[in-house]
């Protein structure tokens, strides 16, 4: 077997092995129930069309062994939206499966005019862009951006 194909061979089973591994620590979620809804809102017309406005997104995730009475209600920050809390940039879980894991009911939620709740310019004024930077900084890379705190 020539080194090449012995490396490939080699990277293959230390990248099962890591799959297998993270599998373990993250079986499937077995949920009672899942889904979204919308909470409040009225219609509003424009240019003679009827839009709906001002109501906001939930996604909801009920553990099917549920083990805490009161749930977790995940709101995000200005600029992002509930989605911040169902994963990680990288791919793993986010704090919503994990704390269904825990046996809480979650609910995470996009706020009024953000996110998945619908943004109509007329009610809630045009979109400010946020810089990509800022964002990064801010929420992706912290470790990179914010220095150590010192003592």
């Amino acid at each position: 077997m020539s080194f090449g194909v012995l490396l490939i061979v080699v990277i293959l089973v230390v990248f099962g092995a890591a799959s297998s591994a993270r599998a373990a620590e993250n079986p499937p979620l077995t949920l009672a129930r899942d889904g979204f809804f919308y909470v409040g809102g009225k219609p509003t017309v424009v240019n003679g069309r009827q839009y709906m406005a001002g109501q906001m997104y939930v996604e909801y995730r009920i553990p099917a062994r549920k083990t805490h009475p009161y749930p977790i209600i995940m709101v995000h920050g200005g600029t992002m939206s509930g989605t911040n809390y169902t994963g990680t940039p990288d791919g793993r879980e986010g704090w919503a499966q994990y704390f269904v894991r825990q046996g809480y009911a979650v609910y995470v939620i996009d706020q009024v005019g953000k996110g998945r709740s619908t943004h109509l310019e007329r009610t809630y004024g045009p979109v400010d862009l946020v810089d990509s930077q800022n964002s990064q900084q801010r929420y992706v890379a912290q470790s990179r951006t914010i220095p150590p705190c010192s003592n």
